[in-house]
């Protein structure tokens, strides 16, 4: 516990060190780009905002800069782990933040084991996270809303770009004409199963079966017609994986993507009013052929939404008002079976649900020092399927008063409560994407969650930030898979599989930031505790949720050497996951009956992981701009647990008939480096 201590005092004394070696510039040069840090300031009212740029400081995973893997250096977010692309916040777990790519939803932004970003960093200009009071039109999460923007700044220029790795290559242009017109388009394509996959199996045992790639594409237009806007967005993005796992008892092959469109129509009536009207349409498919110890099952799922929404904003003096209403329909669609039927059944009956929402903004400055933020909605939720026609209406309060002590410091504290109609049940722990999503209906009710928020934060002259956050969170209506996957098998009826509780998490967050020269530094601390209490498991007492783990700490580091190298690290230490051990096999009737502990009450070794990367541009001029890179991930080569299961030495049973049980820990992620290479003309 003292290395631990004296880690945690590292964290955030390092980057007060480099703030205290004091320098008039406030302005850091990246890529031939001015960027005055007066415009990434952490300290917002109503969000937290991370840069492009920020996340291209980050060592690159395979080549790649990703916008959700950086989210773990802010405040709230957990280490989801290696092979694992979810997004955790709070203690809470992937399927209950809101992703927005445009203001536009995506169900499951992740390709798989989180090799590879979803989100293009050609196209993006930052992302901003909501934890306490979200946008009006953000809807149907109670943990955070993530949103990732776009770069729609018209600059009447021209560019190319090219990046290659060992592992992919991407492509794209961007065409702006006039001011007024701006089309961008990029295309990636890896090529993984010639490269990675061969590497790998030489050092991983039992990983015969692992393939992997992937394609994506990204479409953006945009029209200027003085006081209107329109701008149109296109994304295709398809998965395809096989792996093996359990020496060789499971076998999954898995096909999945998303789709989205949307087209924004912006109309400024005045100065002070202009109206926000939007059409989209999300669609994400999966398909999962799983061999579990001779059992072939095959689930697929879909779900789509389609969602119009109008939105009129007017500001004014020390004034915001937001107001407007959207309606979406959303179709869910799971089922299974197995390779003998030769029909697929529903896990649930296809749902088809309802949702209009009704919102108002409120946003004010009182005398010098008050500021406060208030969103209330109303929300009509209608589930359409036969038999289940309901309605349920609920209103959620979204309150955050902000009080400036000075330039320097400000207090704040909020409260909110918020629903979520449709139900994310994990069928796994980490991120292959079998999950499924359960709506509200006469038997399920929607999951509830009620949050206090309190916190501080400090910055000076935009060079160092200093926040720390304190919450406390209570979920009702909470929804549990058993894990008995063969049983949801056989009676397709994903609602006897399930248990009922409730929940609390809380915790606090350290998290501090320092700009000097060319150094920049970013470090976080979370101590943050997540538990249930669900009808009929562990005895109806509390146990920690899957996503319990009280220490999560990262600290990045990025240091521009000369005007054409550069260098970064970072270093990431957290708690390991809980699991539920197996505690004792025996025979009966000539079956194998495994008995388990206490629900996750062990958990795996702490997990900890160095990474490091170096870039140089290669004779950049006005014109040409190209960068090569070296990264390399898991430096010191950690073996970290990705999952841990009892298992028996087949060779003795096999030959002795003698069942010894051990433990034994999975992991996925050896020493791992790649070489990149980025042109944009």
């Amino acid at each position: 516990m003292q290395i631990e201590n004296y880690f945690i005092l590292f964290l955030f004394c390092f980057p007060l060190l480099l703030y205290a070696q004091k320098e008039k510039d406030t302005i850091l040069t990246i890529d031939s780009v001015a960027i005055n840090y007066h415009s990434k300031r952490i300290s917002r009212a109503d969000n937290t905002t991370l840069s492009i740029e920020e996340v291209k400081f980050a060592p690159k995973f395979l080549g790649f800069s990703d916008p959700l893997k950086a989210l773990k250096y802010l405040p709230g977010f957990g280490n989801s782990g290696d092979a694992n692309a979810s997004v955790y916040f709070r203690g809470m777990g992937f399927g209950h933040n809101g992703y927005y790519f445009n203001g536009i939803q995506i169900h499951n932004p992740t390709h798989f084991l989180g090799l590879f970003p979803v989100f293009n960093t050609e196209v993006v200009k930052d992302v901003k996270v909501f934890q306490t009071v979200p946008r009006g039109n953000f809807y149907g999460k109670v943990s955070s809303y993530i949103d990732i923007q776009s770069d729609w700044e018209i600059r009447d220029t021209m560019s190319y770009n090219v990046d290659a790795s060992l592992f992919h290559i991407g492509a794209g242009f961007r065409k702006e004409h006039d001011k007024k017109q701006m089309i961008q388009l990029q295309v990636r394509k890896t090529f993984m199963n010639q490269m990675l996959w061969p590497y790998v199996k030489k050092i991983v045992t039992k990983s015969d079966a692992i393939n992997y790639d992937l394609y994506d594409v990204n479409l953006h237009v945009k029209r200027d017609f003085g006081r209107q806007q329109l701008k149109f967005i296109f994304y295709k993005g398809q998965d395809a994986a096989s792996l093996n796992m359990y020496d060789d008892n499971v076998q999954n092959n898995v096909r999945w993507g998303n789709t989205i469109a949307g087209l924004d129509h912006n109309l400024i009536l005045n100065d002070d009013l202009k109206l926000i009207s939007r059409v989209s349409n999300s669609l994400y498919n999966v398909n999962v052929q799983l061999n579990l110890l001779s059992d072939d099952l095959d689930f697929s799922n879909r779900q789509n939404s389609t969602v119009i929404s109008n939105v009129l904003n007017w500001e004014k003096d020390k004034i915001n008002i937001e107001t407007g209403y959207s309606v979406s329909l959303e179709t869910i669609k799971p089922e299974n079976q197995t390779i003998a039927q030769n029909n697929a059944n529903s896990i649930i009956e296809p749902s088809r649900d309802l949702h209009f929402r009704y919102f108002t903004t409120l946003k004010k400055n009182w005398m010098e020092n008050w500021t406060s933020i208030f969103l209330l909605s109303y929300n009509n939720y209608k589930n359409l399927r036969p038999r289940k026609d309901n309605s349920i209406q609920f209103i959620e309060p979204h309150l955050k008063l902000i009080y400036t002590r000075s330039p320097l410091l400000s207090l704040y504290t909020s409260y909110s409560t918020t629903y979520q109609p449709i139900h994310h049940i994990p069928l796994t722990n980490i991120s292959i994407p079998v999950d499924l999503w359960l709506p509200t209906d006469n038997n399920i009710r929607p999951m509830k969650m009620h949050q206090i928020v309190g916190g501080v934060k400090y910055s000076k002259n935009n060079k160092f930030e200093f926040s720390l956050d304190t919450y406390y969170r209570v979920f009702r209506n909470i929804y549990e898979f058993s894990g008995d996957i063969i049983e949801l098998n056989k009676t397709k009826s994903l609602e006897e599989t399930l248990h009922q509780g409730r929940g609390i998490s809380y915790g606090i967050d350290l998290f501090s930031k320092a700009i000097y020269s060319k150094y920049y530094v970013i470090a976080n601390y979370s101590y943050a505790r997540s538990f249930r209490k669900l009808n009929d498991i562990n005895s109806d007492h509390w146990y920690p949720f899957i996503y319990d783990r009280p220490h999560n700490a990262n600290i990045m580091l990025h240091y521009t050497i000369s005007s054409k190298f550069s260098a970064s690290a970072s270093f990431t230490w957290s708690s390991g996951s809980n699991y539920t051990p197996h505690i004792g096999r025996y025979f009966f009737n000539n079956n194998i009956i495994n008995e388990y502990g206490n629900k996750n009450s062990a958990r795996t070794d702490v997990y900890h992981r160095l990474d490091g990367g170096i870039s140089y541009k290669i004779g950049n001029s006005l014109k040409v701009k190209q960068e090569i890179g070296l990264n390399i991930i898991n430096l010191y080569n950690r073996k970290n647990a990705v999952y841990q299961y009892a298992t028996i030495h087949k060779s003795r049973f096999e030959e002795e008939g003698a069942l010894e049980v051990f433990q034994k820990k999975a992991w996925m992620l050896p020493i791992l480096p790649s070489i990149s290479y980025s042109s944009k003309l």
